[in-house]
């Protein structure tokens, strides 16, 4: 029996405004599937291709590693820009998952360790690489100068990147916690370039996209409390 689980994610591409679907890895068996390993390395895993405008996109989506020969067995990638409670519990989700497909061939050793974490993506791929644990320690901050160089030289890359992880996250609970942990999201400056980019949509007569744009930027309005008080009184009306 497999123990690696793919989802159907859905997915909008801000580049053309195609919305579409993709089977994405939440739980990948390292020893039943080296091909899973061979992507997790390069760190293509969660990356899918927009089948309009081939635009490329790589999903934040917590995955559970499952480690027969390591311990703790399993382990949880965060998915970068959200929390660590956040991704905890999406781990100890996974988990109930694995042990639902696993049924009676559930192992209690399995749990022996409990739930391990990496950082994101990019840390799982230096360390399936053989990277030292010096560098896998020194690569958040590289991450952080890295992430700062470019928001001072390419603003609208950066601003976008936090963006798409806000669209394509998969429900509120998880959008709330992408807004609570990247408050570059709230600022003026992303604000209106989104805004901007809103605009460009409208000209364009990219309904998917303006909906998009107009669903998201809502969500930040509302956590910026950017809201007129008749506004404000509806939500609360529900």
């Amino acid at each position: 029996m497999s123990h690696s689980i793919s989802r159907q994610v859905e997915i909008d591409c801000l580049e053309c405004g195609m919305n579409f679907t993709a089977d994405v890895y939440v739980i990948v068996d390292m020893q039943e599937q080296p091909d899973l390993v061979d992507k997790m390395r390069g760190g293509t895993l969660h990356q899918v291709r927009c089948p309009e405008c081939g635009h490329l996109l790589l999903l934040e989506i917590p995955l559970l590693l499952f480690i027969r020969n390591n311990v703790p067995h399993l382990v949880v990638v965060c998915a970068a820009g959200t929390s660590s409670e956040w991704n905890k519990q999406q781990g100890m989700e996974l988990v109930r998952c694995l042990k639902d497909v696993a049924g009676s061939g559930w192992k209690n050793d399995w749990s022996e360790g409990g739930l391990g974490a990496m950082h994101d993506q990019a840390m799982l791929a230096a360390w399936l690489s053989g990277a030292s644990k010096e560098a896998m320690q020194q690569l958040p901050r590289q991450q952080a100068l890295e992430a700062a160089r470019l928001k001072k030289e390419d603003p609208e890359r950066y601003y976008m990147d936090l963006f798409y992880a806000l669209v394509n996250a998969q429900d509120i609970p998880w959008k709330q916690d992408i807004m609570e942990s990247n408050p570059d999201l709230l600022c003026d400056e992303a604000q209106d370039l989104l805004h901007a980019r809103m605009g460009n949509a409208a000209y364009l007569k990219n309904s998917n996209a303006l909906a998009v744009f107009s669903q998201n930027l809502f969500l930040l309005s509302v956590r910026r409390g950017d809201l007129g008080p008749a506004m404000r009184k509806k939500l609360e009306e529900g």
